[in-house]
C-alpha cells in the first residue's frame, strides 16, 4: 500500500514543477515581447529619421512656399539644424535649391542619405548583407571623408567642391551605418520573424505614419513660428523704399553669418552676399566672442540677434560678371531682413 505522506509529496513536486514550467514560459514569452517590442520601436525610429532625412531635403522648396503653414515647417529645419550644432550651414559648402540653401552642407546631407540606405541593409538580400560584415569596409568609410575634410579644413591645400563633400558623406553613411546594423539585426531571427514580415512591416509604415502625422500637427498649429515668407520679405524691401524693380531673393540660414568668417577660401568667391555678410559689424562680433560685444548682447533674444535667418532681396540693375559665386555678383540694391522679426538689418548698393 502506497504511502499517503509520499504520494502528497509527489503531488506537490508534480505541481511545483509545472508551476516552475509555467513562469519560465511566462518569463520567455515577456522577454521575447520586450525585445520584439525593442525591435518594433527601433525600426519605427529608422522610418522616421527617412522622414526627417526627406524632410530636411525638402525645407527649401517648403520654405520658398506662400503658405505660411509650409514655410514655418521650412524654417523648422534651418533653426533645428543650427542650434542641435548638426551643421556650419555655410551656403557655398550647400547644394542650393532657387536661391535657397539646403538646412546642412553638401556633406552632411551625404551622410544623411548615405545613412538611409546603411540602415536598411537589414532588408536586402543576404550577398550584399554579408558584404557589409567585412571590417575592412568600416575602416573605409572613415577614409575618404578623412582625407577630403582634413585636406581642406585642417590643411587648408585645396577646397573640396560640393559634389565631392556628397559623395564621400554617402560612403561614409552606407557603410557606417551598413556595418553596424547588419551585424547587430541581419542575422537576428527574430527580427526575421516579425518586424521583416509582411505584417511587420505594415505595423512599421503605419506607426512611422502616424508619428509624423502628429508631429507636423504640432509644428504647424500648435508651435507657430510666424516666419516671414520670400513675398513677405520683398513686400518689406518695397515699402521701405530700399528696392521697387525686378527682384530676387534668397536665404542665409541661421548659422552662416558666423561660420563663413572660419571659411579658409571665402576669399575667392565673388558674391556680394557673402561679402556683405563678412562686412557687417555683428557678425564678427557673434563669430569673435570678444568680451566688450558678449555684454552688449546679454539681454538680446536670438532673433534680436539675427540668429534665426535672413532673407536678402534683390533689386538687380545689371548682370554681373564671371567668375565664383553662391547667390549673386549682379550690381544692385542688396536688402538684408530678419526672417522672424521682418527687421530690416542692412542694405548694400553694388
Amino acid at each position: 500500500m502506497d504511502d499517503p505522506f509520499e504520494e502528497f509529496i509527489d503531488r506537490a513536486d508534480e505541481k511545483s514543477r509545472r508551476l516552475k514550467e509555467q513562469v519560465d514560459e511566462a518569463g520567455l514569452f515577456v522577454k521575447k515581447s520586450v525585445i520584439v517590442f525593442a525591435y518594433y520601436l527601433l525600426a519605427i525610429t529608422f522610418g522616421l529619421y527617412v522622414v526627417f532625412v526627406v524632410y530636411l531635403t525638402v525645407a527649401p522648396i517648403l520654405l520658398a512656399s506662400l503658405n505660411p503653414k509650409y514655410v514655418n515647417l521650412g524654417a523648422y529645419a534651418y533653426i533645428l539644424s543650427a542650434f542641435t550644432y548638426l551643421c556650419h550651414q555655410m551656403p557655398e559648402r550647400s547644394f542650393i535649391i532657387a536661391g535657397i540653401p539646403l538646412p546642412v552642407c553638401a556633406r552632411c546631407i551625404g551622410i544623411y542619405v548615405g545613412s538611409v540606405f546603411g540602415l536598411t541593409t537589414p532588408f536586402i538580400s543576404g550577398k550584399i548583407r554579408e558584404k557589409m560584415y567585412s571590417i575592412k569596409l568600416l575602416a573605409f568609410a572613415f577614409t575618404p571623408i578623412g582625407i577630403d575634410g582634413v585636406s581642406q579644413s585642417i590643411l587648408g591645400l585645396s577646397e573640396s567642391s560640393n559634389i565631392v563633400r556628397f559623395i564621400t558623406g554617402i560612403i561614409f553613411g552606407l557603410l557606417f551605418f551598413g556595418y553596424f546594423t547588419s551585424r547587430l539585426l541581419s542575422k537576428n531571427s527574430l527580427f526575421n520573424e516579425t518586424v521583416k514580415s509582411k505584417e511587420g512591416l505594415m505595423v512599421v509604415i503605419l506607426a512611422t505614419l502616424l508619428f509624423t502625422s502628429l508631429a507636423y500637427s504640432n509644428l504647424t498649429e500648435h508651435l507657430s513660428l510666424d516666419y516671414i515668407s520670400s513675398a513677405e520679405a520683398i513686400t518689406i524691401a518695397i515699402e521701405s523704399g530700399k528696392t521697387s524693380g525686378e527682384i530676387s531673393t534668397y536665404y542665409i540660414p541661421p548659422k552662416s553669418p558666423l561660420s563663413i568668417h572660419a571659411d579658409k577660401f571665402l576669399v575667392e568667391y565673388e558674391d556680394y552676399v557673402l561679402s556683405d555678410l563678412l562686412s557687417m559689424k555683428w557678425t564678427y562680433g557673434e563669430y569673435s566672442r570678444s568680451p566688450e560685444y558678449l555684454k552688449s548682447i546679454e539681454n538680446l533674444s536670438f532673433s534680436e540677434r539675427h540668429l534665426l535667418g535672413i532673407w536678402v532681396v534683390v533689386e538687380s540693375s545689371g548682370r554681373g560678371g564671371g567668375g565664383r559665386f553662391v547667390y549673386s555678383n549682379s550690381p544692385g540694391t542688396y536688402v538684408y531682413i530678419d526672417g522672424y522679426t521682418g527687421g530690416i538689418i542692412d542694405y548694400k548698393t553694388h
